[in-house]
């Protein structure tokens, strides 16, 4: 919980009661999210869903949740899973530019979003492999978003 938080850890205590007041319906979500996970990252992203596009957790939203999935794939490269918060969609964007709107949320957004964003991470991975004669896995882009922050 704390990794994921930065370093303001706003919201960690309403994080965990929102995890802890339903120990059995958590232990199922997590565990569907889990299994759901090592194959499709849209399956694994609509597990931390609830209904009408809220979250299965109050207070752990699609950029705290997709740290959760990502870290089901225990550093496999071949993981469909990747962390998508507001500091890689702004680079997503910014690379993208205003007229791709795919990446126009900051938080909140839907499993299309999350999809796109992997698709595109994935696919320049594949791009920069082939660049540079060797195996880049989507999480090195993913990680460079993050750093990038949507600076160009």
């Amino acid at each position: 919980m704390a990794w994921g938080t930065g370093t303001r850890h706003r919201l960690n205590l309403k994080r965990i009661d929102a995890v802890y007041q339903d120990l059995p319906r958590a232990e199922g979500i997590l565990r569907s999210a889990y299994i759901d996970a090592s194959t499709s990252a849209r399956d694994g992203y609509t597990s931390m869903r609830g209904p009408r596009n809220t979250n299965a957790f109050k207070f752990l939203g699609p950029a705290f949740f997709t740290k959760v999935l990502y870290f089901a794939g225990a550093g496999d490269p071949g993981h469909p899973c990747l962390i998508v918060d507001d500091r890689v969609l702004a680079t997503l964007r910014a690379e993208a530019g205003p007229d791709d709107k795919r990446f126009s949320y900051r938080y909140g957004y839907p499993v299309s979003t999350y999809e796109s964003a992997v698709n595109v991470m994935q696919d320049w991975a594949s791009t920069a492999a082939d660049d540079l004669g060797r195996e880049i896995a989507a999480d090195e882009v993913e990680r460079w978003a993050f750093e990038a922050n949507g600076k160009e």
